[in-house]
Formats: structure tokens, sequence, C-alpha cells
């Protein structure tokens, strides 16, 4: 039997917080971090989960921590 894939709809609000902090645009944060806007939309949104890398990427454009990014998470209630 296939285990369904668990969401994490709190990553896609803790990534729109971080980059609302910043600033930058869905497009912008996209851009630099090398995915698309529509990426960056469906994860904010929790429509699609991001990968590690992705994540990875995108918390280096913001300038945070997977330390911060992680007490974030825990503070959201994820």
């Amino acid at each position: 039997m296939v285990k369904p894939r668990r969401s994490f709809p709190n990553v896609g609000i803790v990534l729109r917080e971080l980059r609302a902090a910043s600033g930058l645009t869905q497009e912008e944060l996209g851009r630099r971090a090398g995915v698309s806007m529509t990426y960056v939309s469906l994860v904010e949104t929790g429509k699609r989960n991001p990968t590690i890398s992705a994540i990875s990427a995108l918390l280096t454009v913001l300038d945070t921590s997977w330390t911060e990014f992680g007490r974030r998470l825990d503070n959201s209630g994820s």
C-alpha cells in the first residue's frame, strides 16, 4: 500500500512571512532562488511540499538560517 504524502502547510506560512518581511515579491524570490513564481505561490499556499534543496535556496535568498526557520516552524504550531 502506498503511503499518502504528508502536507506541511506551516512551511508555506513561515516562508510567506519571511518573504513579506524581506520586502520581496513571489516573483523576485523565485527568480533569486532559481524556482518559478508559481512554485513559490504553491508552497506558500500549502498546495506543494517544497524539496529540501528548494527550501535551502529560498532560505539563502531570505538570509535565514535553518535554525531560525525551525524555530519559526515550532512557533507556528507545525
